[in-house]
């Protein structure tokens, strides 16, 4: 077995940006529905959810990012790339190195911000994403796993 890898430490900073996002979304949503319909039936029931969707969303922006950090890992052998993930529930995910069509990466202005890349490996049956890579990282092992299919497709030919 190759060494686990983990993902970047700024992936704390990069998950807990995007958690908080959500909040203020909903956090919008909530006063917009407080303005616009100053006069609804069940106002209080529906202030109440909200505010209490709030305050976990608020709490898990804290928690779980460090948890899913923490969790997150990625090795690749020579037939096969593996994922270790979750929060609650770790999940492992073996990504055969025959049944991987391609390797993108990409980025956004918070990833950017920390100098990071997504890595997704694409196959028949979904898509693979290791979140948070240092671009340095996610650039070799694109081309690492790249050319490992490419030796793969030239072994089933002979």
């Amino acid at each position: 077995m190759e060494q686990e890898h983990k993902i970047s430490r700024d992936a704390v900073k990069v998950f807990r940006i995007k958690e908080f996002i959500w909040v203020v979304v909903i956090t919008l949503i909530f006063i917009a529905f407080l303005k616009f319909l100053p006069h609804f039936k069940f106002k209080n029931i529906v202030s109440g959810i909200f505010i209490a969707v709030i305050v976990l969303s608020f709490i898990s922006a804290l928690i779980f990012p460090k948890v899913e950090y923490k969790n997150w890992s990625y090795y690749m052998e020579k037939d096969k790339v593996v994922l270790k993930y979750g929060v609650f529930v770790i999940e492992t995910v073996v990504i055969p190195i025959k049944r991987i069509q391609y390797v993108d990466t990409s980025t956004g202005p918070i990833l950017s911000r920390f100098g990071l890349t997504n890595l997704a490996i694409y196959t028949a049956g979904g898509k693979y994403e290791i979140p948070s890579l240092v671009n340095d990282i996610a650039k070799e092992l694109q081309s690492v796993i790249t050319s490992s299919v490419v030796r793969s497709l030239n072994e089933d030919e002979v």
